[in-house]
């Protein structure tokens, strides 16, 4: 069972994570991995390596002491990224770094950026709840083209091909990619989604994958984007496994919360504050 992405480095920092992130069974308990009693999240399985050129949106997320990427997001504006409200719930965002323009995280290509601030939805309690949606803000704008969100409910039509990617692992126990990929999947009909997932909920949530599994998102994958027409059709959220057959991926229905996400604006440079001693969830700026 999985929550799309967040494994990070020092056991510290992992429990911290683990106490917030709850992991999902499709119909049953949780199933936790071994040595711990708390479920897990998810990263790219069955696809192949891209590269941040084609897909010049996308960026990954690290801590302030790591390179390594523990969930993922996109560039919606110069300056604020998409990406899931449970990648960042148990983060500062002083704590928070955006990479941009790397393909490989192991090189030091492309910008990075820090996070100034952060919006959550304010009713984001936990990904099978739903609303598992924030904004970052960066410090200063990125020079790469944007992503264009999804505002149309009528896109969600069950065989519509769409690409997920990310930096995270390539089969279920691993390893994880250092190099960005993507993998092809197909959304899945509602009424499907909601027979294999009790927790699912249409209006929130939308399901990708394929029919005999083999290509999904995984471990480490959190945040990222699902793409279908150009478009920001979904946030990896959470599912079952990693590219299980009969176990889609579930997604952030972008098109349910397009006005809310662009609704969110940095604030003017004159207006700006230090906001470290704030977080933004619920509802509260970071």
């Amino acid at each position: 069972m999985r929550l799309m992405g967040v494994v990070l480095a020092g056991l510290v920092t992992l429990a911290l994570v683990n106490l917030a992130l709850v992991n999902l069974a499709a119909v049953d308990s949780p199933v936790a991995l071994a040595g711990s009693s708390t479920p897990v999240q998810p990263r790219i399985v069955g696809g192949a390596s891209t590269r941040t050129a084609e897909h010049p949106w996308m960026v990954a997320l690290t801590t302030a002491t790591s390179a390594s990427a523990y969930c993922a997001g996109a560039l919606i504006g110069a300056d604020r990224v998409v990406t899931a409200a449970h990648c960042i719930t148990d983060y500062r965002p002083d704590g928070i770094r955006v990479i941009a323009g790397r393909t490989d995280l192991r090189s030091s290509d492309g910008q990075e950026r820090q996070v100034l601030r952060y919006w959550i939805h304010p009713d984001y309690t936990s990904p099978e709840h739903g609303d598992d949606v924030a904004v970052l803000f960066l410090d200063r704008a990125l020079p790469y083209p944007t992503l264009p969100l999804e505002t149309d409910p009528g896109a969600y039509w069950a065989g519509a091909p769409a690409t997920v990617l990310g930096w995270g692992y390539t089969a279920e126990r691993g390893p994880s990619s250092s190099e960005l990929r993507s993998a092809d999947v197909v959304l899945v009909a509602d009424s499907d989604c909601a027979a294999t997932y009790r927790q699912f909920d249409q209006r929130a949530m939308v399901c990708a994958g394929t029919a005999r599994g083999g290509s999904d998102a995984c471990y480490g994958d959190s945040g990222g984007p699902l793409v279908a027409g150009g478009r920001l059709i979904g946030v990896t959220s959470w599912g079952s496994g990693c590219a299980r057959a009969g176990r889609p991926g579930v997604y952030t229905r972008v098109a349910s919360y397009a006005a809310e996400i662009d609704a969110q604006r940095p604030e003017p440079v004159e207006l700006r504050r230090d906001y470290s001693d704030y977080w933004d969830w619920p509802g509260r700026l970071g």
